[in-house]
């Protein structure tokens, strides 16, 4: 498994997804070693949940290693300093060894790449070394800036054209679909439809006693790409109709600051909590306190923080864009609206509140689709399936 995010000590959340998906594989009798990047005063192997985590250098001294782990991987490449694009390099050459290193001594038998670029890359020419299938999943922001450069463009064209299986997460809508892949160059015999999972044994309907607020959550990076702004404005008119509201951010990220100074700055810094990352042991607790969920996303692949909202039971109001609409079937199992616009979001937030009945009828169902169609151990099952075509080969 080779990513450039993985949790890098004991309640680290980024990555946390891809040690979660690896204690799974590993669970049902996959040997799985995972090669990440390394970081300041980190380790550079060891055993994290029974999963082996091989972490390769790329700068001397380590303080020096400033791609990975910053959300701003592909910027910094890009349009970096000297420094971090001459770490650029170095991260490929190290990244390409380790992989052959680890496949070598360990006998492993497919390459699992998280991301085209970097990993799908590092994948692919570390293929022509130990002549193993190279399988990579689509996460979203390298198709994003690939459609933007040229170069880019062509460079994941020809990755695709060089893997043997490439994952995406839907099938039309966003750019981690099947429909944008083959849009850069992708076969299409060469797709799998496969989004992460929910874990039900983690996420599900907590005993709790609500107050008599109505709380509005959303959790996921505090970053303006997810549409938080309009969150906040449509805030006004919620509070302004039911001032017992109360909005709870959960999580972190670039925008954290700019989003606090901006609840400031719209007057409704009373009504609005920033609580940070959290566990994903203390979220069940958070989803099962929130009368309603909201992702108000400019941009979204299949987003896991609806579909662990909805196992805990919550409804959701989402945007309708990108992979939202695979999860949320409009007065189904939740309300899209509008992207951007927070006049439709403040509306569907208002109807919720004032009809308790349409509320937990679209959780109910938003439930039981997640149980049906989301779980965790059912993806996992259709994963190791096509591992194991990929193998027989």
């Amino acid at each position: 498994m080779l990513t450039h995010l993985f949790p890098r000590w004991e309640g680290d959340y980024l990555g946390i997804w891809f040690l979660q998906l690896a204690e799974l594989l590993t669970e049902r009798g996959v040997n799985v070693h995972v090669v990440a990047p390394h970081f300041p005063r980190g380790k550079t192997e060891e055993d994290m949940h029974g999963v082996s985590v091989h972490r390769f250098k790329y700068a001397y001294p380590d303080s020096l290693e400033s791609l990975a782990y910053t959300g701003e991987m592909h910027e910094r490449v890009l349009h970096g300093n000297l420094l971090q694009r001459l770490s650029s390099v170095s991260y490929f050459t190290s990244s390409i060894c380790k992989v052959i290193e680890v496949v070598r001594r360990y006998d492993i038998d497919l390459i699992q790449c998280f991301w085209v670029l970097p990993s799908g890359l590092i994948g692919i020419l570390s293929k022509q070394f130990v002549n193993r299938p190279v399988a990579t999943y689509i996460c979203g922001t390298e198709m994003a800036v690939a459609t933007k450069i040229g170069f880019l463009r062509s460079l994941v064209s020809s990755i695709f054209k060089h893997n043997d299986v490439i994952f995406t997460e839907s099938l039309k809508h966003g750019p981690t679909s099947a429909e944008a892949a083959i849009q850069l160059g992708a076969p299409p015999e060469k797709i799998e439809i496969l989004s992460f999972g929910v874990d039900l044994e983690v996420f599900h309907p907590v005993p709790i006693r609500k107050g008599l607020k109505k709380v509005i959550m959303y959790a996921g990076n505090l970053i303006l790409e997810k549409g938080l702004v309009y969150l906040i404005e449509a805030s006004k008119k919620v509070i302004e109709k039911h001032p017992d509201s109360e909005f709870i951010l959960i999580g972190k990220g670039r925008d954290e600051k700019y989003l606090m100074k901006y609840v400031e700055r719209q007057g409704v810094k009373d009504y609005f909590k920033f609580l940070g990352a959290l566990p994903n042991t203390e979220l069940p607790e958070y989803y099962s306190l929130a009368d309603i969920f909201v992702l108000p996303t400019l941009f979204q692949a299949v987003p896991m923080g609806v579909r662990e909202a909805q196992a805990c039971g919550v409804c959701v109001v989402a945007s309708d864009i990108g992979g939202v609409p695979e999860v949320i079937k409009d007065g189904k199992t939740g309300l899209l609206v509008k992207a951007g616009d927070s006049t439709s979001l403040s509306t569907a937030i208002i109807r919720l509140i004032e009809d308790e009945k349409l509320r937990r009828r679209l959780a109910a169902n938003g439930k039981r689709y997640i149980e049906k169609y989301h779980s965790r151990e059912a993806k996992v099952k259709i994963l190791i399936k096509i591992y194991e075509r990929l193998i027989s080969k």
